[in-house]
């Protein structure tokens, strides 16, 4: 429900072509807004960060964010976001679809702007704005180090020809499909417990 009334407010102020929405905030964010039934989904930017950014660094942001968009990663982290809250104990996998549809959206990225490493660099620069230099002790295990890494290590032909994004999907759906049959046998199981038998 609070996600959908989310979506609801920011679509009531976003555009109706889905063209690029700027908000008057210093911190520096972006988020893909979703479409609903009568709206297109549009790319949501705060003035902070077209600040802190140059233009090829915003292409990247904007790259990813319709990456977003495009594969409808709303549809598989939502979710897994669900059967989370059915069975608190499928976090970690809820999490690992989060990780997934992020570095989806960072090699869809790496495409378009032809640089992971400009990638790489940008994803870092706003997170240490966005958080802090103090949050910096803390990055180590954070999915934002690993999504980092993961741009700047060498790849594979494979890769480099958007093999990622096949394999990216593939995984991001496996997992969703097991998250949900986890939800679903949880459910059940639940249903015959309380059902009165007889």
């Amino acid at each position: 429900p609070r996600r959908r009334a989310v979506a609801r407010s920011l679509h009531a102020a976003g555009p109706v072509d889905g063209a690029l929405l700027v908000a008057d905030w210093d911190s520096p964010r972006a988020v893909a807004v979703p479409p609903v039934p009568g709206r297109r989904g549009h790319v949501l930017v705060t003035s902070g960060l077209l600040r802190l950014l140059d233009a090829r660094e915003r292409r990247a942001v904007l790259a990813h964010e319709r990456a977003h968009l495009r594969h409808r990663h709303d549809r598989t982290t939502a979710a897994a976001g669900l059967a989370t809250a059915i069975n608190p104990l499928l976090r970690p996998v809820a999490s690992a679809v989060d990780l997934l549809v992020e570095r989806s959206a960072d090699e869809d990225a790496a495409r378009t702007v032809a640089d992971r490493r400009l990638v790489a660099h940008t994803i870092a620069k706003v997170a240490l704005a966005a958080h802090g230099p103090e949050a910096a002790l803390g990055f180590g295990g954070s999915s934002t180090v690993r999504r980092v890494e993961a741009l700047v290590r060498p790849t594979s032909g494979r890769l480099r020809q958007g093999g990622f994004t096949v394999s990216g999907s593939a995984c991001v759906s496996a997992l969703s499909l097991l998250v949900a049959a986890a939800a679903v046998a949880e459910f059940a199981a639940l249903l015959q417990a309380w059902l009165p038998t007889g």
